[in-house]
């Protein structure tokens, strides 16, 4: 019994020397973990000025690979002749990629989009509005992502600033947002 206990204790104690460095012993990541996000941002698209808003949540899979739901929610309006505005929000399935040893991500995947189009016109007469014309249809939805943070083993994240692009059967938009993740 006391060779089978002093055994066991040579090999806990070989083990852990293996696992430590500086003195300290390094944890190992925990995968798969959950991934958190959202942002919100001002841009330009195909109809004008544009602000968006997105939240994601999805599964960190491995340290440089996840999967994630995003809904975003896109307002689109011509500034400049004020006749066309554009309401739609997207909801997509996106794969990301960490690049290895940063906090720089990049995303993309299709969508399912739904939306509203305002047209209006003036004349002589006056201003009139039409009917929205409603729409569903597929779209494309794409970030890439630079976060300021803490890069810890099984904790990454921090403030993010980020380019977005949403794409719907309307309306294309790029946004250069800011918000925070969580991976």
């Amino acid at each position: 019994m006391y060779r089978a206990l002093v055994l066991t204790a040579a090999v806990l104690l070989t083990a852990s020397q293996a696992f430590a460095q500086g003195g300290s012993v390094e944890k190992a990541e925990v995968f798969p973990r959950l991934r958190l996000g959202g942002s919100a941002g001002l841009g330009y698209g195909t109809m004008g000025m544009t602000g968006a808003a997105s939240a994601r949540a999805g599964i960190q899979i491995k340290s440089s690979w996840a999967v994630s739901y995003q809904f975003s929610a896109v307002k689109t309006e011509d500034k400049l002749w004020g006749t066309k505005s554009d309401v739609w929000d997207s909801h997509a399935l996106l794969v990301e990629f960490t690049v290895p040893e940063t906090l720089i991500t990049m995303g993309g995947g299709p969508s399912v989009v739904s939306g509203h189009i305002f047209k209006s016109s003036c004349g002589v007469s006056g201003c009139s509005t039409a009917p929205p014309s409603n729409y569903t249809g597929v779209g494309l939805d794409f970030r890439a992502a630079l976060t300021f943070g803490a890069k810890r083993p099984n904790w990454r994240g921090g403030f993010t600033v980020e380019l977005a692009v949403h794409s719907s059967i309307h309306d294309t938009v790029a946004v250069l947002g800011v918000g925070a993740d969580l991976f």
